[in-house]
């Protein structure tokens, strides 16, 4: 296990701490697995279905039954369910038995169980208009539920070079294609509709009935908050509340409108529903009631009121988690007014919460206490961090309630917190100075703060593949990096940001430089989404300034030892995965990419430098699609320029083959295993669309025939490296990486990582088909001339640049680990 806590358990290993985690690649259910009655039955809803025949409706719902069974005794993993195919006549069976399957069948699919999540919404906008025309209320709060939380999680989503939407989902969104034909993604048509201008109540299930397209999430939400039971309904608010409290970190503009929106609501259930919601769903309501306001503002006695009720109840005082969870939100209330005056319901909590077997939340209720007493800050921050090595092995990947990312919930602010310390006490140096001879203690801290972001990098590539189960990769090492090749670490923190760096050839220890006071993590973020907005926009202005901003703060401190035949390895905080890096610009006006070759990687473990060919031509398989492709989501057109530039990377020059390589015309999954196991494939290229939307079952390539998700991909690779091929480049150049997600790229490299690939190359954005066609070109063209990945990659971009000067059009492909 890696220091400072490692990976968590998985499978059984989760229950018991002390077991090893021993992980297995499974290749997913494909997705022709729900041929039968899901097609037939839950993709088109017909109005006024009636048992024709009695059996039909017994099957159906023993179905469904078995269906609800494999979700229930699940947990957290993905279901194990395989539909049948159900022979039912025509117009059979009812509404109600209908609603009840393709409800489950919707589940099903969201969780991973077979198919694609993106199938989930269209199963259960059909199972909600069934459950409406059977007039079972609780069915169709049930199914507006799921349905509100696979549009809130799903990747309802097509970027790479242009996959268009159903007419019907466009007609919802307004959504346009742009000049280069790629149709702009749901997820950022979804944006536009805001969630304080949604209807509610029985007008948003009107309004769900009546909708032709996917409906936003939290108009599902409110129907199943209409017409669920207490639980249900308290659910259904405390997800919307959630969801409003997220766009509140997302809406500069709107900010405090939509956090007080995300108040009200969780206020509004604590108030109606009362004693007849469950006590931890009470606690959590209260819990983001709390987490909208702001230091000062005052608070609706409802929600005091019910801290204090729980604090004090019986049976909240059988389960300390539940005590020490209220005495906590007791104590937050009261840090409001006095922050002094709450470390005594910080100490209770600390104190009942380490009565637990498991104390999964002492981490949090321990800087609860730091925040509260600054003298004793340092040690309550120890604390924290070693409350939560202990348990992460325990924690899912996803809170079971509300679904969002233990990690983003109860880690990273325990991670950054602990990390701001350790780095505090670590001395500066100056880039440009000689080797600093740190000191045995000095050196000790250093090395125990890398241990804890190399951990904390971890972390953030098992939530962003939404895998717990990883194999632990190898750290790069000081003395793998030639005098060419510069590691730059920066570490955005909530109040400051702090750069350290190793450079190759030296004496292996990595500097710590000035810290930067006058940036935090939130100014970061925004300069990035200003850089990458501008850039979308294809704008001449704007852009300009966040790009040299960011130059100035990243690059300047070490820009004195670049130099173009370089090699610079980015491990970048999760904001910053998202950053074009290559159009960052100096003060004189050149690009960072035009000084330094760019590698990303996101961290010392997968910074891996790659191996060199040393003379040796790569053997390139590439792949590309011919024709289009309709999904149950949308149709992805033929891409244009695929073909040419999948048959260029595979060594074809017209109709001669030249090079050494393997072309693969619409490619299939077996295309893919066959010429991996039949060759010694060196690079693997794919043109084609392709989404990485958090997650491995949800980020899929399109194939002949359907999709093939990242986790299939990923053991179709490690399937070739079983029998001792390993494959030094996966190539996905129409892929979408990391557009409104700034962990995808940590995903993506994740998944090669994973699939024992060395590195990938991919897109920060939706690419334009002409220019990626160019850029790949290049790209080969150098790299078959015997330059590095990194080396080739730079020559691809700055040829680029002599033709079209605006960064959107060169500046995407990152070339991520395996460099050389």
């Amino acid at each position: 296990m890696p220091s400072g806590g490692g990976w968590r358990l998985c499978g059984l290993g989760r229950l018991i701490a002390a077991a090893a985690c021993a992980c297995v690649l499974m290749s997913p259910r494909p997705a022709t697995a729900a041929i039968g009655a899901p097609a037939t039955l839950c993709r088109t809803f017909t109005p006024g279905a009636t048992d024709v025949d009695a059996s039909a409706a017994s099957r159906l719902a023993e179905e469904a039954g078995r269906a609800e069974q494999a979700l229930a005794t699940s947990g957290e993993s993905v279901p194990e369910f395989t539909p049948r195919s159900l022979d039912l006549p025509p117009g059979a069976p009812s509404p109600a038995a209908r609603a009840a399957y393709c409800s489950a069948i919707g589940e099903l699919a969201r969780r991973g169980a077979f198919g694609n999540p993106l199938d989930a919404p269209g199963y259960l906008h059909v199972a909600f208009q069934y459950a409406e025309q059977a007039r079972a209320d609780a069915l169709t709060a049930r199914v507006a539920y799921r349905l509100g939380l696979s549009l809130t999680g799903s990747a309802v989503a097509m970027g790479g070079r242009g996959a268009q939407i159903p007419g019907e989902v466009e007609e919802t969104y307004g959504a346009t294609n742009d000049d280069s034909g790629a149709t702009r993604s749901l997820a950022s048509n979804r944006r536009r509709s805001s969630m304080l201008d949604e209807p509610h109540g029985a007008a948003a299930c009107n309004a769900l009935l009546a909708m032709a397209g996917y409906p936003p999430p939290g108009m599902a939400l409110s129907c199943a908050a209409q017409l669920g039971d207490a639980d249900t309904a308290a659910r259904a608010d405390l997800q919307m509340a959630r969801l409003l409290l997220g766009r509140s970190h997302m809406m500069s503009g709107q900010s405090d409108a939509y956090r007080r929106a995300a108040g009200q609501v969780a206020t509004h259930r604590l108030k109606v529903s009362g004693e007849r919601t469950s006590t931890e769903l009470r606690l959590r309501l209260a819990e983001t009631a709390i987490d909208a306001l702001r230091s000062g503002e005052a608070t609706d006695p409802s929600v005091s009121d019910t801290v204090a009720a729980l604090e004090a109840a019986r049976a909240v005082d059988d389960e300390a988690g539940l005590r020490a969870y209220a005495a906590a939100l007791h104590g937050r209330l009261v840090a409001l007014r006095d922050p002094g005056a709450a470390m005594p319901y910080f100490e209770r909590a600390i104190a009942l919460e380490s009565l637990r077997p498991s104390p999964l939340r002492l981490g949090d209720w321990y800087l609860l206490a730091a925040d509260a007493d600054p003298d004793h800050r340092a040690a309550d921050v120890r604390s924290a961090y070693a409350a939560l090595v202990s348990v992460r092995g325990l924690l899912p990947l996803r809170d079971p309630v509300t679904e969002e990312s233990t990690f983003q919930l109860h880690e990273r602010r325990v991670f950054e917190s602990r990390i701001a310390d350790v780095l505090q006490a670590i001395p500066t140096t100056s880039p440009g100075a000689g080797p600093m001879r740190l000191t045995p203690v000095q050196a000790g801290q250093l090395a125990g703060a890398q241990d804890i972001l190399e951990t904390y990098r971890q972390a953030e590539v098992s939530d962003a593949l939404g895998n717990e189960c990883l194999p632990t990769p190898l750290r790069v090492q000081s003395q793998q990096l030639r005098a060419d090749e510069i590691i730059l670490y920066p570490v955005l923190l909530p109040d400051r940001v702090e750069i350290i760096y190793l450079r190759g050839g030296g004496d292996g220890q990595f500097r710590r430089l000035q810290p930067n006071g006058n940036y935090n993590r939130e100014k970061v973020a925004a300069l990035v989404d200003s850089l990458r907005g501008a850039l979308f926009a294809r704008a001449r202005t704007g852009w300009e300034a966040p790009s040299r901003e960011l130059y100035d703060l990243l690059i300047t401190p070490i820009e004195g030892q670049l130099d173009p035949r370089q090699t610079l390895v980015v491990i970048p905080d999760s904001t910053l995965s998202a950053l074009p890096f290559a159009a960052l610009k100096a003060a004189d006006n050149r690009y960072l990419i035009q000084k330094t070759r760019l590698v990303i990687a996101p961290g010392l473990a997968y910074a891996q430098p790659g191996s060199v060919r040393a003379g040796r031509r790569a053997f390139v398989a590439a792949g590309s699609l011919d024709h289009d492709v309709p999904l149950s989501f949308g149709t992805f057109p033929k891409l244009m320029n695929a073909s040419s530039e999948a048959r260029m990377a595979a060594g074809w020059v017209g109709a001669t083959h030249v090079g050494s390589g393997y072309y693969m015309k619409d490619f299939s999954a077996d295309d893919l295993r066959s010429v991996l196991l039949t060759h010694d494939v060196d690079v693997l290229h794919l043109a084609t669309h392709a989404e990485f939307s958090g997650g491995t079952d949800r980020s899929f390539i399109v194939a002949n025939g359907g999709f093939i998700t990242l986790r299939e991909l990923s053991t179709i690779i490690s399937d070739s490296k079983v029998h001792g091929k390993v494959l030094d480049l996966l190539v996905l150049s129409a892929c979408e990486t990391a557009v409104g997600d700034d962990r995808s790229s940590l995903g993506l490299a994740g998944a090669a990582v994973q699939s024992g690939a060395r590195g990938a190359i991919a897109s920060l954005w939706p690419v334009d088909d002409e220019s990626t066609k160019n850029l790949m070109f290049d790209f080969y063209a150098a790299y078959r001339g015997g330059a590095s990945k990194a080396g080739a990659i730079q020559t691809a971009e700055l040829k680029a640049m002599g033709l079209k000067q605006n960064p959107y059009y060169w500046a995407s492909l990152i070339l991520i680990g395996g460099w050389r």
